[in-house]
């Protein structure tokens, strides 16, 4: 469907600082307007607010609900990416919505990854204010969102999922970093979640002829990463980043695979592949560009909400924009006590049980658990089904498969070969027997 724009102001010229709002939104899809005025456009967040504005009444942006946050996030319309190529020096609109991956399916892969995706632009955000301000650099080409890294177009096997990938621009030198934060995942099992990745990193840099660039990752303890880190992983914590050294990645301590702790730049220069180029190993697969095109992905919420009978799976990024947060938790815990009833999770779950019923509701509704007559105990029990495991696996950025390994979660498919046994077990599954289900 065809953006409609205000006659008025289908023809002017963009105002400078509705300029670097295109521009970082073709950068960083799904930005908030708080971030935009205090990284982007150093202005106030009402004078920001009517830019951004003026571009939605143009029909350059669109804005999108937020399931993570109350805030409204925007991006570009495919009139805003014919807009944006303006200013890329032999970049045609269609290129920029390849290379940036700005077409609606990507958007919607961003989507759950929530607050994952947010701290990884600011952390590209923050690089680029500190090159600019201190070094006479800048960062070129980020992009930030579920990638792939492999080392042939057909391996799978032989691949990385990111959250994003740079390059920082110093007068001197260029630096090529992948980025990876770890946030999501351990919240199932905390020991596990990187090792997935890692070791396939330590697989990817095998099969591949050249030293990858380095990867970038934040975690949120130190404790557990007490294990071998793969060579060319730069590591830091979330306290060390945005609370010690004020938002400045450059002034945070990394550390390399020897244990050794510097600063960024430091590290980045002894790393043997920092000034390869990863895109001959990147992915990037989007939809055919069109000019016209609205990603429309308020309206697909809108009527996701308004559909009350369930007739089919809902994108991973619609999903992310309509479910609390309470309901994915559940979603979680679930997939690790697969074959619980309403009971046994409320024991273990937390919430009062008229908020709960609502919460099993509402996964049931969506298609991302399955139900189980027990006939015996005359009460249903939940599994996760393929739709509620696609959902987790698209928060954390990693294939379904890789997340069920990592997280220790069980699919409906795979529950039901082991019903017997689970069902057997049901005694020693930490149902707590001095409580009742009211």
């Amino acid at each position: 469907m065809a953006a409609r724009v205000h006659p008025a102001r289908q023809h002017r010229s963009p105002h400078p600082l509705e300029r670097y709002i295109l521009l970082a939104l073709a950068y960083f899809p799904l930005l908030a307007i708080e971030c935009l005025a205090d990284s982007v456009c150093q202005a106030s967040h009402a004078t920001t607010r009517r830019a951004v504005l003026g571009l939605v009444d143009a029909g350059l942006v669109e804005a999108v609900p937020s399931g993570w946050t109350k805030l409204r996030l925007y991006c570009l319309t495919g009139a805003g990416v014919v807009a944006a190529s303006r200013w890329f020096d032999g970049i045609t609109p269609e290129d920029l919505s390849r290379q940036l991956r700005l077409d609606r399916r990507h958007l919607l892969e961003r989507l759950p990854l929530g607050s994952a995706l947010t701290n990884a632009q600011a952390l590209m955000l923050a690089c680029d204010a500190h090159l600019r301000a201190r070094m006479d650099g800048h960062v070129h080409w980020p992009t930030c969102g579920a990638l792939r890294w492999r080392s042939a177009p057909d391996e799978d096997y032989a691949s990385l999922d990111l959250l994003g990938q740079a390059a920082l621009v110093l007068p001197t030198q260029t630096f090529y970093v992948g980025i990876l934060w770890i946030e999501k995942a351990e919240a199932i099992d905390e020991r596990r979640a990187p090792e997935t990745r890692l070791a396939r990193l330590r697989y990817l840099q095998a099969r591949v002829p050249v030293p990858l660039p380095p990867v970038l990752m934040v975690v949120r303890s130190r404790a557990w990463l007490d294990r071998d880190i793969p060579p060319g992983v730069l590591w830091t914590t979330e306290t060390e980043l945005w609370e010690k050294h004020a938002s400045d990645p450059f002034a945070a301590r990394w550390a390399d695979a020897s244990g050794a702790i510097k600063p960024l730049l430091e590290q980045l220069s002894a790393q043997p592949g920092v000034g390869i180029d990863p895109s001959p190993y990147t992915v990037l697969s989007t939809e055919p560009f069109r000019a016209d095109r609205r990603m429309g992905i308020e309206e697909r919420i809108v009527a996701a909400r308004a559909d009350t009978s369930g007739a089919g799976p809902l994108d991973p990024g619609v999903l992310a924009c309509i479910l609390p947060r309470r309901t994915v938790a559940t979603l979680e815990r679930i997939g690790r006590y697969p074959l619980y009833t309403a009971e046994d999770l409320w024991h273990i779950d937390g919430q009062e049980a008229s908020r709960l019923r609502e919460t099993l509701s509402v996964l049931s509704r969506y298609g991302l658990v399955r139900t189980h007559r027990d006939v015996d105990e005359r009460a249903h029990r939940y599994a996760l089904s393929e739709s509620g495991l696609a959902y987790l696996a698209a928060e954390a950025a990693l294939p379904p498969q890789a997340y069920a390994r990592a997280a220790g979660v069980l699919e409906d498919n795979l529950t039901r070969h082991g019903m017997p046994g689970l069902l057997a077990n049901r005694a020693s599954r930490g149902a707590c027997a001095s409580c009742t289900w009211p």
